[in-house]
């Protein structure tokens, strides 16, 4: 009877192995925004952070499960709606080969970086975070545009997300976009208050006022 116990509870925990691996094996990852959608007035500056996510059918952005040894993407946009004001890769993988530095590109429309961890210390990478990419909104309200996320290899064979075990996840990424909406922002019931405080302070001043002397 306890030989037959010992061998259910076996195999039910090798089930639950097996269906951990499968579910670990399948997990979908990818290049994401960290928002779908950013809402902004005209003329204003706004942050967009790319992440790897080793699992978008989670509700908050996983690291991959090997860390990442290196990356390369790009994020197109309308470029009569918007610039960038800068672009920024964590310190950890601000390497391109052996030397300091990502290779990061911006222009009209576009924004991209590649590169990877510092080699010589080879620690793969544990976090999500590609980059921080400071946009400016040019469009008028009301107005909307996307923002795309896309693999750029510089030749059909590059290898450009490779984890710290070296496998190589270009094929698996599902790459993201998101949606920019300008609005005029509302004021707030609070300077509205203020201001008619202020209209109201001003009224009863006027009325205290002593009559002018002829």
């Amino acid at each position: 009877m306890n030989g037959s116990f010992g061998r259910t509870r076996v195999r039910w925990g090798l089930a639950a192995l097996l269906a951990f691996s499968a579910s670990s094996a399948f997990a979908d990852p990818g290049v994401l925004f960290d928002r779908s959608v950013y809402q902004v007035a005209p003329g204003e500056s706004f942050d967009v952070q790319v992440l790897l996510d080793g699992d978008i059918s989670t509700p908050v952005a996983d690291a991959v499960a090997n860390g990442l040894f290196s990356y390369g993407w790009q994020m197109q946009f309308d470029g009569a709606k918007a610039s960038v004001d800068g672009l920024a890769v964590p310190a950890e993988l601000d390497f391109f080969g052996f030397a300091a530095g990502a290779s990061v590109a911006t222009g009209p429309g576009l924004a991209a970086a590649e590169g990877n961890i510092d080699q010589l210390a080879f620690t793969p990478y544990p976090d999500s975070l590609l980059a921080t990419v400071t946009l400016k909104n040019l469009a008028l309200a009301p107005d909307t545009y996307d923002l795309t996320l896309s693999l750029a290899p510089h030749f059909p064979t590059e290898q450009l997300f490779v984890d710290g075990a070296g496998n190589v996840l270009d094929d698996t990424l599902v790459l993201g976009t998101a949606k920019v909406v300008v609005a005029v922002p509302e004021p707030s019931s609070f300077t509205l208050a203020a201001g008619l405080g202020a209209l109201a302070l001003v009224a009863a001043r006027r009325r205290k006022l002593p009559p002018c002397a002829l």
